[in-house]
């Protein structure tokens, strides 16, 4: 067991991870003299390291400080330092480095990062040769950066001096495979940084925080008895729990009221346990709703035998019958299938077979598809089960007769737009977690939160998934709960979390998120109105 506080780091992890949250930016090239002239510039270019490089690394170098540069001009300070850092950390060889580093310095004192800024421009002036006239330049910033420290410094010894009132702790645990298999293992990393932000910065200034780290080695009996030692500390309540397996014998093992609340696991949600991969029988009554203003005639159902698809196909078949929209079928596979005709070809069946008998027409003849019924399939299934269906589906030419395709997450989940053919996914109409991604609030405090911890870019959106596990403890927790029974009945009532992953509520015991119905065009999500 790992003892470490709201300050402490951990080491860096890396590795693939499952799901991939993809950010798609148009590059830029750098302007070069207009044609005919060639103007050589006084002084080089700095570089941070010295060393060769390729036309490819110069260009991607050249790419990401463009890029930094129109995030600064744009007033997104915070991006142009990921990006001008990651030009200087990734390519430090590069003709642009130098420049970069100096973008760091200006993006830094956008932020009010006067330490940071400070470093940067320091920095940059040292890699100048004597008598460049930029040193002049870069000394503004560095006076600049430390006199935003001095007037912080000022305005702190200006504070009427209080006694410090008793600082809250609140302690959690972690039970991650951090010993597991070797992929299993990264991954696990990647959840703990995120749990490690949060227990840094969620509660700074108002509470202290303590995370117990255990290790439960990718075993279900290890992650039960993890949890029978965490029930003797002072913890309020753990996080982890990656697999359903671990999450349900952790449940069953726990004497008393102790939280537990896994980012991943996909079971449904048992008194006091939480998991944010959960069902969300929200969205597919959304989807219901949706298919009854779209003007569907009929709806057919495909949906894994595991527990969270069922519960989502129950929802949408309820909603379906209360809109007045008729049933055409509803097919079950079992968890784990790969193929998936006989459900395909039950629903299509279900769907167009009689249509097209009583209109005369051949099984296979689509050119007269504009004289049918509007009819749709809905398949409320993982992400992981999309990358095998939708191909299929393609295949066995429900498109071709009109049968339009609606979902839930699964379908817009990134690694999904990412590694799913984009014909398979083009023109259906699915759910998707408002203000999540790169682009929303949350994602963005997250990113400078784990950047300023950790001093490195942020790679991988894994670790937004411990943060935000471990967020909805903490602020939980904020409310000053002295137990593990106060702090189940706290998470009960949070609503409107902005989380990394999205804006977050417990209803009923169960984690949802705020959803919107979106149409997926060319691996882009488009809202629908």
């Amino acid at each position: 067991m790992t003892r470490w506080s709201g300050i402490a780091r951990t080491p860096p992890a890396s590795g693939r991870f499952l799901f991939p949250l993809i950010l798609a930016l148009t590059s830029c090239r750098l302007a070069g003299p207009p044609v005919g002239k060639t103007t050589a510039p006084a002084w080089p270019d700095p570089v941070v390291q010295v060393g060769e490089t390729s036309a490819q690394t110069e260009q991607a170098a050249a790419d990401l400080f463009v890029r930094a540069q129109s995030a600064l001009s744009t007033g997104d300070a915070a991006r142009a330092h990921t990006l001008a850092t990651e030009v200087v950390n990734s390519y430090p060889a590069s003709r642009v480095s130098g420049r970069a580093l100096r973008l760091v310095a200006e993006a830094d004192l956008a932020l009010k990062d006067w330490t940071g800024a400070d470093e940067a421009a320091t920095r940059y002036i040292g890699l100048l040769e004597a008598g460049d006239p930029r040193a002049e330049e870069a000394r503004i910033l560095q006076n600049r950066a430390r006199e935003g420290a001095r007037s912080a410094e000022s305005r702190v010894e200006k504070t009427e001096p209080v006694a410090p009132a008793p600082m809250q702790t609140v302690d959690i645990a972690t039970v991650l495979p951090l010993g597991g298999s070797p992929g299993f293992k990264e991954f696990a990393g990647l959840i703990a940084e995120g749990v490690e932000v949060a227990a840094a910065t969620a509660l700074q200034g108002s509470a202290e925080v303590q995370v117990d780290a255990h290790d439960d080695r990718g075993d279900a009996g290890a992650a039960a008895a993890a949890v029978t030692e965490i029930e003797g500390t002072d913890a309020l309540g753990a996080v982890g729990f990656l697999e359903a397996t671990a999450l349900d014998a952790a449940a069953q093992a726990r004497r008393g009221p102790l939280p537990l609340v896994s980012p991943t696991a996909r079971v449904e949600p048992g008194e006091g346990t939480y998991t944010l991969s959960g069902a969300d029988p929200a969205a597919a009554v959304a989807m219901a709703r949706y298919a009854a203003r779209a003007g569907f005639k009929r709806v057919a159902v495909i949906h894994s035998r595991a527990s969270e698809s069922t519960k989502e196909a129950d929802a949408f078949v309820d909603a379906l019958r209360e809109e007045g929209i008729p049933l055409a079928g509803r097919f079950a596979y079992d968890a784990g299938s790969t193929f998936f005709e006989a459900q395909i070809k039950g629903a299509r069946d279900a769907l167009r077979a009689d249509e097209i008998a009583a209109l005369g027409l051949g099984p296979d003849d689509t050119l007269h598809v504009e004289v049918l019924d509007p009819v749709a399939v809905f398949l409320p299934i993982p992400a992981e089960d999309v990358e095998l269906v939708a191909p299929q589906v393609t295949f066995y030419g429900l498109d071709t007769l009109a049968i339009r395709t609606l979902g839930t997450s699964g379908w817009t989940d990134p690694e999904t737009l990412a590694t799913v053919d984009r014909r398979h996914t083009t023109g259906v109409v699915a759910t998707a977690p408002m203000d999540a991604g790169p682009g929303s609030a949350g994602y963005a405090r997250f990113r400078r939160a784990y950047e300023s911890h950790f001093r490195r870019t942020l790679v991988s959106p894994v670790p937004a998934l411990g943060y935000d596990a471990a967020l909805l403890l903490l602020e939980a927790g904020r409310s000053g709960v002295r137990s593990p029974m106060d702090m189940r009945a706290a998470l009960e009532r949070t609503r409107d979390l902005e989380g990394a992953t999205g804006i977050i509520s417990v209803l009923d015991g169960r984690v949802v998120r705020r959803t919107h119905i979106v149409q997926i065009e060319d691996g882009t999500l488009k809202p629908v109105g």
